[in-house]
Order: structure tokens, then C-alpha cells, then sequence
């Protein structure tokens, strides 16, 4: 018997990780932007650099180097990066209107409306009644400009209109009139405030339009081309989607589906828009790229179960996919899933498989062609990550959920309960698993960012996720049906009408957990600049070994920061007093030399939670976690109306006022006191005579009001605080006028340093016979305009007068040896949205 021959099977060897060249190219690109954004290189250096890097790049080919020429090719990449973003960001047409100046006489504009009109409803609560109108906004392509002197001249660029009251019949490509005021967008007043002109640039925006009425906007003709028929349906069919929701859903859902099936926020409580951040849930509510596959993987499922073909499938998807992107407005989030949903169905139409990572590096290299300042923009930030994690971390977790034949085949034995269980618990931990990797990789942004931390999006996002598939889901049916037969739309509505009335309940309790969010400290540039290097050549580097130690070094580098942030910080000597811009209104935050921290008032007229969100983030900046006193000066909203928001996220000690604050006509202060005690706060009346202990080395007296005068205008009960430190003097005298004014002279004081000019810089509380009185040596307005060349005249005697409307917020120090030292915020801060245009001029 011949003997068996047996065949022996190679040992298989790893395959090596393919290549991401895309991805390389747009890690370098994205380099070269950054470069430019922060070094601020001219258009010829890039242009220059690139073209000689490229031309040794073509040397070291011909002479076979081809690592030097892969070298040298990825510093071109850079380079064009660089240039992209420079020509971008910093230069502009001659024509361009960001060239115009900007003063306050009236423009007339002609232009061509580029955007949907939103309506912004401004009657909130501490909204006064004269300024609860509604405005409407768009955006317009500019095209010509006829200033106050009669001269039309050539304009171009995006701008935003901004329009006192309800402006309908306009439709994206109308050509219209605009008659309104050009303006700049102001630079950030406070530290942590919204940069809004770096904002308003990196969406090509170059001004700002203000015009009082609807009327002021008048219809030239209405194109009939492709590029504006194709407009008009968008909106129209957007008009019809935010109908059917209206018609269809309970006033307390309409908002919460806008938001997510169309990404219309603008009616959108702020207590539901809190929940969704406090649970860790906000990506589901902002449409982005989970939106994207969650209606691609819809629309396949469908197509498969009529039984299309392949290749109708595809595309009838991509069309979809297209048509949605346009009515949700295409943010970068979007962008980045709609192209890489292309590739993959152009991947597939070519029978190809496509690789994830290489798709979303080619994705993010077209969109940071197209607009480079989508690289700081942060919901593209965070979509480009989490999407990179799932990317990266799918294998791996399939490996390890991975179900041979003969488990399968054990498992067929056990009873039904036993294998749902187990499948289950399976693809749970493998959600847990991503959801939790994606949040520890995106909570530097966001605490940076939102200043939050949501731990309670470790629980319920693996929970939720398929929740909010199914609600996505539902939602895209209702909206199907109804656009295609309005006739079935009230059955359609109901499986997404239910499930997402169960899904805004899940939000809502997950927010109301113990500790599901909370404050953050604030990363620096350094350490996220060093994580995200470190995670990025975790992901490029190829060597196992090499790999292991990056995870190490970022492991450490993490637990420095934490390290570091834990360290108790040393308080800076002296006593500090920091005059917020907070507009026409009062925020004034005086820091003792212990720490214990003292408010005078927050409010600001028409929004008071622009008061609060400018005393949280100084807090925040300075690590202070509380507000030991506040002090109420007088019941006029401008002076109390972000109180409600202030207490709601920081937690205040004692809450001071006089007798004559005790007006509960006015609108908000009753709710104000409600807050405050449902908080835990005390509080407390003083009066004329009365002393605040916070620090032994500071003497924080009560000047005004007396009990036994009673003026009948609320201003001239004002509390006014002396607070004498290392021999000198802060004066805050809140709204003081007439009455109050004269009883306060009444007082004999040494001159004082550092002096509030009272009821905003107004004439009539600011008399020479109080200028004489108090002989001030420093002058601070907390004001909405620049009144001090007013005030000058008034405050001769004075060595400086400080203005918030001009300087941004205001902070003096006085040091423990009586030594004053005044520094402004926009002085030493320039906003990248406020860096200078160069123009360009073409033959």
C-alpha cells in the first residue's frame, strides 16, 4: 500500500497594513493651514516654497531618491496647504466690500440672497417689551454699493443681513435692494468669549447689514436660471418638510424634530437644548454624519426589499443623500459624510472594497480645499475623529466579538433567551467599547469648547444610539410619505411621533442623573497640541512596537495634564476688580487677596445671559468655582437678568440687596429670588452703615441706601460699596442719580482710585458737583457705546477713562503695596477673525 502523502500548509504571515496616502496628505495639509493660521507667512513664501520643493521633489526622482522625493513632496503638500488657506483667510479683491469702512451712515446694497431667511424669536423672558421684535437673517452675495454720497461703486463679497421684524417672500437667487447699515463684527470683549468675527470669516463672511424694518429690503427681479430654480425648490421643500412637522406633531416635539430632521434649531427651548448637552447626546440632535448613514442605510434597506438592482440602489441613494444635504445646509459634518458616501458607492459600483481611513482623509482633503477654516471648526473636528475611531477600532472589535462555526453550533443547543442574551450582551460591549474610545478622544475638544465634561454620555450613547437610529428612521418615512402623499402623513407620523416623545424622555432623564455633567477645567494648546500629535502618529506609525510606546507617551502625557490640573494653584497678590463687557448693563467681578470672590451686579439690557456666560467664563479662566457674595445695586433688569442663568450653573454663597430692590413688579425679579433660594443661596438685605466680611485685609463698606430715605425712581437706591484695600479705593455706585447722588456727597471720603461711573456714563448722573466730590483717578463706563470723550470733559482730574464698549473688559489690580495696575482685554488680545485683509488687485 503506497504510503499517504500529506500536504503541509504554509504558516500564514501578517499582511502588512495598507498605505493611507490620502490621509498622510491631509494630516499635511491641514499642517500647512495651521501654519499659516498662526505664523502668518505672505502668499510668496508659500507659492515660492512650494514650487521649489515640488521641482526637488522632481531632481530626487530622476536620480531614484525616492524617499527624498516622497519627503520632499509631503513639505509641498504643506506648502499648498499654507497657500490655500492664505489666499483664503487673509486676502481679498480690491472690490471687495470688507474693504469699505464701516461708520454709521446708511449703504444701499445690491445683491442676490444666498441663504433661506431664519427668523430669530426674541421675546424671552428679561427681554424688555420695546425690544421683544423678531429679526430676520440671511445671507446675500454683494455685488454693488451706493454710499450716502450718491457714488455707486462695485462691491463684492458674502454678507449678513440682519432685519428688524418678519421679511417673507424672498427666496434664495432673488436680486434685491438692501438699505441698512454696514457694519464689522465686534471682537470678543471678555476673556472666553464666542469669537464672533473669526466666526463670521471662516464662512467667507465679510460684513454685516443692520437695517430697521422689512422695508428696507426691496425685490429687483427673480432670476430664472438653473442655479436659481434649483434654490427655490430647496427651500420649497424644506418649507413643506417644517409644514408637515408643524401639522403633524405636538407643539412640545415640533422643535425637537426640526432640530433633527432638518436642522432647524432656531425654535428650540434652551432647557431641552441643556438636556441634550448634559446627557451627551447633543451629536444626535445636530444633524451630521450619523444622520448621513442612518438615511443611506435606510434607503438600502428599502431598495433591497422592493428587489432594485445594484446599480439603481446606489444611486438612487447618493441622490438622496445629496438632495437632504442641501436642505439640512451642508456643514462640514455633513459634507464630510455626503463625500464619503460617495466614495464608498463609487467603491462599490466598481466592485471595489473601500478602506475607511483612506476614504476620510480623502474626504477631508476636499473639504479643507474647499473651505481650509473648516479645520477649526469644531463639529468637523469632533465628526472627523469619532469617525476615525470607528474606522480604526471596527477590526479590532470584530476579532474580538468574533463567533467560530463551533460555538455557533453549541450555541444552537441553548435555549432561545440564552442566544438573544448573549448576542446581545456581545454587541453591547462592543458599543461600549467604541462609544467609550470615541468619548475619551473627543472630551479634550469639548471641554475646551463647551467647558463641560458629560459623563453621562458613557451610559446612554451606546444605550440611545439604536434608539435614535430607529427614531431617525421613522422620521425619514413620515417625511417620505408626506412630501409624496400628504394624504397618508398623519399615519406615517405616528411610529416617529411615539418613538421620539420615548427618546426626548430618555434625554431628559439621563440629564437629570447625579453627575452627569459638570465643569471642566480648561485644556491648554500645548497639551491637546501634543495629544492629537501623539494619537495621530499612533495611527500612521506602522511599527508594533514603536506604536505601543506613542499609546505609552500618551497615556503619560495625559496623566501630566491631569497632574497638573489637580495641583492647587497659587493665588496672584493683591486685590483685582475686573469691569466686564456685558453691553449696556453691569458685571463687575472684585477677587479678594484669599480668594473669595465678590459680584456687583449682572445684568446686561435685552439678553441677560450674555452677563453670565461673561462671569462664567472669567471664573472659569481663573479656576474659581463659586461666587462667595453677590450684590443686587437696584431692580432694573440690565442690573439682575442673568442672575437666573448665573445660579443655575455656579453656585453663589449670599445674595445682598437693599429694602428698595424688593420691587417685584418688575418683570423677572420675583423669578430671580425663587432661583436663588431653590439653590441654597442666602440672602440677605444691607443698608447704609453695614460692612462685608470676605478677607480681613479688605474693607468692603455700604454707603448707600439709608433705611430712612426713600427716593421714588429706583437708580438713586443704589448700593454703592466703598472697598478700601493697601490705601486705596473702589467706588461702585450702580445707577446713582439725583437723589441718591446728593445724599451720597452727604459723606465725607478721601479721593478715590478707582471710580464706576454711575448709571452707565449717563449726563445726568455724572455732575461735575460728584466729579468734584469723588476727584477719581481712574474712570470706568460699563456701556454699550463710547461715551468718553463726554465723560473726559466731565472727569478732567481724572488720569484715565475706561471704557468697556471700546476696551473690552477691564481689569485693575492693586497690589499688596498699593501699586494700581489697569490692563484691557483688547489690548492685549487680537481675535484671528479681526487679523488684517491684504487686497488683491487683477489687470
Amino acid at each position: 500500500m503506497p504510503p499517504r502523502k500529506t500536504v503541509v500548509s504554509p504558516v500564514p504571515q501578517p499582511q502588512n497594513k495598507p498605505r493611507e496616502p490620502a490621509l498622510t496628505a491631509a494630516l499635511l495639509f491641514a499642517a500647512g493651514i495651521v501654519c499659516d493660521r498662526f505664523g502668518r507667512w505672505e502668499i510668496s513664501t508659500w507659492l515660492v516654497l512650494g514650487g521649489f520643493l515640488m521641482g526637488a521633489a522632481f531632481f530626487a526622482l530622476r536620480k531614484s531618491q525616492t524617499r527624498t522625493a516622497a519627503v520632499l513632496v509631503a513639505l509641498a503638500l504643506l506648502a499648498a496647504g499654507g497657500a490655500r488657506h492664505h489666499l483664503f483667510w487673509s486676502v481679498r479683491e480690491a472690490s471687495s466690500i470688507a474693504t469699505f469702512p464701516t461708520d454709521l451712515q446708511p449703504v444701499r446694497l445690491e445683491a442676490i440672497v444666498a441663504s433661506p431667511i431664519s427668523l430669530r424669536n426674541n421675546n424671552r423672558p428679561g427681554v424688555p417689551t420695546w425690544m421683544r421684535v423678531d429679526h430676520s437673517i440671511f445671507l446675500a452675495e454683494s455685488q454693488s454699493l451706493l454710499n450716502h454720497a450718491g457714488t455707486k461703486l462695485s462691491a463684492t463679497g458674502l454678507v449678513r443681513v440682519d432685519v428688524a421684524g418678519h421679511l417673507l417672500d424672498y427666496q434664495p437667487g432673488d436680486r434685491v435692494q438692501i438699505l441698512g447699515q454696514l457694519r464689522s463684527p465686534e471682537p470678543p470683549g471678555n476673556p472666553g468669549d464666542f469669537d464672533y468675527p473669526e466666526f463670521l470669516r471662516s464662512r467667507g463672511i465679510d460684513r454685516i447689514v443692520r437695517c430697521d424694518s422689512p422695508d428696507t429690503i426691496q425685490l429687483i427681479d427673480r432670476p430664472t436660471g438653473i442655479q436659481a430654480s434649483w434654490s427655490r425648490l430647496r427651500e420649497a421643500v424644506r418649507v413643506e418638510c417644517d409644514k408637515l412637522i408643524f401639522d403633524h406633531l405636538p407643539a412640545q416635539l415640533q422643535p425637537v424634530a426640526a432640530s433633527l430632521l432638518i436642522g432647524d434649531r432656531s425654535d428650540l427651548k434652551e432647557e431641552t437644548e441643556a438636556a441634550f448637552i448634559r446627557s451627551g447626546t447633543m451629536h444626535i440632535l445636530a444633524i451630521s454624519g450619523l444622520h448621513i448613514g442612518v438615511l443611506a442605510g435606510f434607503v438600502m434597506l428599502l431598495c433591497r426589499a422592493v428587489g432594485l438592482r445594484k446599480l439603481t440602489t446606489w444611486l438612487l441613494v447618493l441622490g438622496l443623500v445629496y438632495g437632504y444635504a442641501a436642505i439640512a445646509e451642508s456643514r462640514p459634518p455633513v459634507m464630510r459624510a455626503v463625500v464619503l458616501c460617495t466614495m464608498v458607492v463609487i467603491s462599490q459600483l466598481l466592485g471595489r472594497k473601500s478602506d475607511g481611513l483612506q476614504a476620510l482623509g480623502l474626504s477631508a482633503l476636499v473639504l479643507l480645499l474647499i473651505n481650509p477654516a473648516d479645520l477649526f471648526d469644531v463639529g468637523a473636528q469632533l465628526s472627523f475623529l469619532a469617525v476615525a475611531v470607528i474606522f480604526t477600532l471596527s477590526d479590532w472589535i470584530a476579532e474580538r466579538t468574533y463567533v467560530s462555526f463551533q460555538d455557533r453550533l453549541l450555541a444552537g443547543e441553548r435555549p432561545l433567551f440564552v442566544r438573544i442574551c448573549t448576542a446581545g450582551g456581545r454587541w453591547l460591549l462592543g458599543a461600549y467599547v467604541m462609544s467609550t474610545m470615541i468619548w475619551l478622544i473627543t472630551i479634550p475638544i469639548t471641554m475646551r469648547t463647551f467647558h463641560l465634561v458629560s459623563p453621562a454620555g458613557l451610559v446612554v450613547n451606546a444605550l440611545l444610539t439604536p434608539v435614535s437610529t430607529l427614531v431617525l428612521c421613522a422620521g425619514y418615512l413620515f417625511l417620505g410619505v408626506g412630501l409624496l402623499c400628504p394624504a397618508l402623513a398623519g399615519w406615517a407620523v405616528i411610529p416617529f411621533r411615539d418613538g421620539l416623545s420615548w427618546f426626548l424622555k430618555a434625554v431628559e432623564w439621563s440629564s437629570r442623573l447625579p453627575g452627569a455633567a459638570g465643569d471642566s477645567p480648561m485644556p491648554s494648546t500645548i497639551w491637546m497640541g501634543g495629544f492629537y500629535a501623539l494619537l495621530i502618529a499612533g495611527l500612521l506609525v506602522r511599527s508594533s512596537g514603536v506604536k505601543r510606546w506613542v499609546w505609552r507617551g500618551t497615556f503619560l502625557w495625559t496623566l501630566g495634564w491631569l497632574a497638573l490640573a489637580a495641583w492647587p494653584h497659587s493665588l496672584e497678590p493683591g486685590l483685582t476688580c475686573t469691569f466686564l463687557d456685558v453691553g449696556h448693563g453691569e458685571a463687575i467681578v472684585v477677587t479678594c487677596p484669599n480668594g473669595r470672590t465678590l459680584l456687583y451686579d449682572i445684568g446686561s439690557l435685552g439678553d441677560g445671559r450674555r452677563a453670565a456666560r461673561s462671569v462664567q467664563a472669567l471664573l472659569r479662566e481663573r479656576g474659581i468655582g463659586h461666587i462667595d457674595a453677590l450684590v443686587l445695586s437696584h431692580a432694573d433688569a440690565d442690573h439682575y437678568n442673568g442672575g437666573i442663568d448665573l445660579v443655575a450653573n455656579t453656585p453663589i454663597g449670599t445674595t445682598l440687596f437693599s429694602q428698595h430692590c424688593l420691587n417685584f413688579e418688575q418683570e423677572g425679579l420675583p423669578e430671580l429670588f425663587t432661583e436663588l433660594t431653590r439653590h441654597g443661596t442666602h440672602l440677605k438685605m444691607i443698608q447704609a452703615g453695614d460692612e462685608l466680611l470676605l478677607d480681613p485685609e479688605v474693607r468692603i463698606k455700604v454707603l448707600h441706601p439709608s433705611p430712612q430715605i426713600r427716593d421714588r425712581q429706583d437708580n438713586s437706591n443704589s448700593v454703592v460699596l466703598q472697598i478700601d484695600y493697601a490705601g486705596k479705593s473702589i467706588l461702585l455706585t450702580g445707577d446713582l442719580e439725583e437723589g441718591g447722588a446728593a445724599a451720597l456727597m452727604k459723606h465725607r471720603i478721601a479721593p478715590i482710585d478707582l471710580f464706576l461711573a454711575p448709571h452707565h456714563g449717563g449726563k445726568s448722573a455724572n455732575t461735575p458737583a460728584l466729579a468734584k466730590w469723588a476727584a477719581p483717578r481712574h474712570v470706568f463706563v460699563s456701556s454699550g457705546r463710547d461715551i468718553t470723550p463726554a465723560l473726559a470733559r466731565i472727569y478732567p482730574q481724572a488720569e484715565a477713562i475706561h471704557c468697556t464698549a471700546v476696551d473690552g473688559a477691564i481689569q485693575a489690580r492693586i497690589s499688596p503695596g498699593g501699586l494700581i495696575q489697569v490692563g484691557t482685554h483688547r489690548a492685549g488680545h487680537q481675535s484671528a477673525g479681526t487679523r488684517p485683509l491684504v487686497t488683491q488687485r487683477h489687470p
